[in-house]
């Protein structure tokens, strides 16, 4: 008898599936090389997310799970998503809150919170 491995909604490689799914983009595309506009403005946002709802995991963890990346390209990531957050980035980590049966009281205050620090976290002196 086989077992299935799932992944635990509330995790990063499930917030991963999540945004996957709710753009509709093919299982793995977070984690694969590809550089377009809309996959890499996801990948930036679940960069930010993992960092503000996940702060025990290390940068170099992030970009382990983010598919083997440099820790330099997930600070990057995070900048960039943090300047260009929005009301429909909100809106989709409350959608993903909900999926999980996490109450938004936790997610949201977590990520909003902490994006005036993230905009300048490992700023260069």
């Amino acid at each position: 008898m086989t077992s299935k491995t799932t992944t635990p909604p509330f995790s990063p490689r499930g917030l991963m599936r999540f945004l996957e799914r709710h753009h509709k983009l093919v299982r793995g595309a977070l984690a694969s090389r590809s550089r377009s506009r809309h996959l890499s403005h996801v990948r930036q946002l679940t960069m930010l997310a993992c960092r503000c709802l996940w702060p025990s995991y290390s940068l170099g963890e992030i970009a382990y799970i983010m598919g083997r990346r440099d820790h330099s390209t997930i600070i990057y990531g995070i900048r960039r998503a943090a300047s260009s957050w929005d009301d429909y980035d909100a809106a989709v980590m409350r959608e993903y809150a909900e999926h999980c049966g996490v109450p938004n009281a936790r997610v949201l205050p977590v990520i909003f919170d902490r994006l005036p620090n993230l905009k300048h976290e490992h700023a260069k002196s």
